[in-house]
């Protein structure tokens, strides 16, 4: 199912659907997806590249942090070129950020994108928001080096309880760093994760046909995951009651 969630705008536009809009947006697909349609959340990958990967991520997050009875997490996660890190909190001279500069089909440095409150699609995701937000959110910047994991005094950490996993970027592409942290964090965490970094390949590069050989080999390798990782089951029971709503 693909999500036709509210996209954010920002100046010179009007100001519209500001974080979380577009996470509230995909809650309520996996739900109707659980609670409605009646599949069951371990058949379910949740998936999303670019930004999309981004709102794959604070999607699981929210399921597996509600831990609402009704609404458990998905069986799997599914991420290429996440946008994990809002606040370009590794963009230091000799990251990914200025080392691919010149291969990504974005550029970066040394203009004033990378400060977030000078960047439009982040002020217009993050709305009203303070930047300093991009810091420390965890839905927003996963990845960051300042983002703190849900009750840190209680030494939980940031991806307990995520699904098994399968996140792909693009060794060219400027936020490479930036995916390669946010494994590294998944795995520390004991999320049974697999990766896929073709080192030619820029931001996204599955979306884009003329890609090759990268775009076929991944999509491949994605699809035997997705194979492996298969549940049959089939639901006989509606997994949700009539007076349960969604918190």
């Amino acid at each position: 199912m693909s999500v036709d969630y509210r996209l954010s705008a920002g100046p010179p536009f009007e100001p519209r659907n500001p974080f979380p809009a577009a996470v509230i947006d995909a809650i309520a697909a996996y739900k109707y997806l659980v609670c409605e349609v009646g599949f069951l959340p371990q058949n379910i990958t949740v998936g999303g590249d670019s930004a999309g990967g981004n709102l794959a991520l604070a999607v699981t997050r929210y399921v597996v942090e509600s831990r609402l009875s009704h609404l458990p997490p998905p069986g799997g996660l599914f991420a290429a070129s996440p946008w994990v890190d809002m606040s370009f909190s590794r963009a230091t001279i000799d990251s990914s950020y200025y080392l691919n500069a010149k291969s990504d089909i974005f550029s970066s440095p040394p203009n004033t994108r990378l400060i977030p409150a000078n960047n439009a699609a982040i002020r217009a995701y993050i709305g009203e928001l303070d930047p300093e937000e991009t810091k420390y959110n965890r839905y927003i910047s996963p990845a960051s080096k300042f983002v703190l994991p849900p009750n840190v005094d209680e030494g939980t950490k940031p991806f307990s309880g995520f699904p098994r996993s399968y996140i792909t970027g693009g060794g060219a592409e400027i936020s490479f760093d930036d995916i390669v942290t946010l494994t590294e964090r998944m795995k520390d965490d004991g999320v049974d994760i697999t990766t896929d970094f073709p080192p030619d390949a820029i931001h996204a590069y599955p979306i884009f046909v003329w890609h090759e050989p990268e775009r076929t080999e991944s999509i491949i390798k994605c699809a035997a995951w997705l194979d492996e990782c298969q549940v049959a089951t089939v639901v006989t029971e509606h997994p949700l009651k009539p007076q349960d709503t969604l918190v």
